[in-house]
């Protein structure tokens, strides 16, 4: 979750029972993190919180394949929509991400990463680079947009990834960090 309100001057002291800021029983910070299986809080004075909360759920089997997966895209000051988008497509035992930037920002920006997107809508048969055509074709009655596609196939071992502009996507295993490459263009 994120507001735009007054922030937190004690971020500690907003987590302890009892504590509000609007006359309430000041217990919602506190019970959100004793009942998340993560839990992390930011806050900067005059700004705004950021709050992430996780709530574990049992999972059918015990080695089904499954992913955790967040963003945040907030539009830039001053705009009321935000020109980056995401989305992800699920299948069996795999993903499919999307990650786009529309060309400039507000509104027509949106519209543009919004009509790249929508690829995650076709059949997962679909492969890739033929998504990444579709994408360009959704983008051309726009202003256009950057957009990186990533495909991970868990019980294969794989990672597949195509994408055009300056979106950096970077993976990171233990210690090694590989930065998948995109081309130049929109």
């Amino acid at each position: 979750a994120i507001d735009r309100g007054p922030g937190f001057h004690d971020v500690e002291h907003a987590l302890r029972d009892g504590v509000s800021t609007a006359g309430t029983a000041g217990t919602g910070l506190g019970a959100m993190k004793r009942l998340a299986a993560e839990f992390d809080v930011y806050s900067q004075r005059g700004k705004g919180t950021i709050v992430y909360m996780r709530v574990a759920v049992a999972r059918e089997t015990a080695n089904a394949a499954y992913f955790d997966i967040g963003a945040v895209a907030v539009p830039k000051s001053g705009e009321e929509s935000c020109g980056d988008n995401w989305g992800v497509r699920s299948e069996a035992d795999s993903i499919v991400i999307a990650l786009a930037d529309g060309l400039g920002h507000g509104a027509e920006a949106a519209k543009a990463s919004r009509s790249v997107i929508s690829v995650l809508g076709e059949p997962a048969s679909l492969s890739l680079p033929r998504s990444l055509d579709l994408a360009h074709q959704r983008a051309r009655a726009t202003r256009g947009a950057a957009l990186t596609l990533v495909a991970l196939r868990a019980h294969a071992n794989l990672l597949q990834s195509v994408g055009v502009g300056n979106i950096a996507t970077v993976v990171y295993a233990g210690a090694q960090r590989r930065q998948l490459l995109t081309h130049n263009g929109i």
